[in-house]
């Protein structure tokens, strides 16, 4: 039998190492959104990043409207896995990590293509004229 001690180590360490982290990112965002900003790649480009429209998407899914969260972001369906496996990945085999962050990534990416190019999303936009960059560098 393992001590009882060790066990409370890991789970401390998997609250500093994993779990802060994500705190920290949504407390950022929500000051992000609290300023006007929302997403500060979209704001600085002009550009929708990739995950473009999850929040709105995991909000829908919480009030189980699944056909709403569908069309702010296709791949809402992923993120309980993604986080599951953040938590736990320490406990998975390095190949299978890496194998499954880059199939998430490269599916988020055609996804996020798919949705930009082909479909023209209302969602994921390219809007350089409203970005900050082009306001700054209309100043110089």
């Amino acid at each position: 039998m393992k001590p009882v001690g060790r066990n409370i180590h890991k789970i401390e360490s998997l609250w500093k190492e994993r779990v802060k982290p994500i705190i920290f990112a949504a407390a950022l965002y929500t000051v992000f959104h609290l300023l006007g900003i929302g997403c500060p790649i979209k704001f600085i480009t002009g550009v929708s990043c990739p995950g473009c429209g999850m929040t709105r998407a995991i909000w829908s899914a919480f009030h189980l409207r699944f056909s709403e969260a569908f069309y702010f972001h296709p791949l809402f369906f992923l993120v309980p896995f993604m986080f599951a496996f953040y938590l736990f990945e320490d406990y998975i085999k390095p190949v299978y990590v890496k194998l499954f962050w880059t199939i998430i990534i490269i599916t988020f990416f055609a996804v996020y293509f798919v949705r930009l190019f082909i479909l023209k999303s209302d969602i994921v936009t390219f809007d350089f004229p409203k970005s900050y960059m082009l306001k700054y560098i209309k100043l110089l």
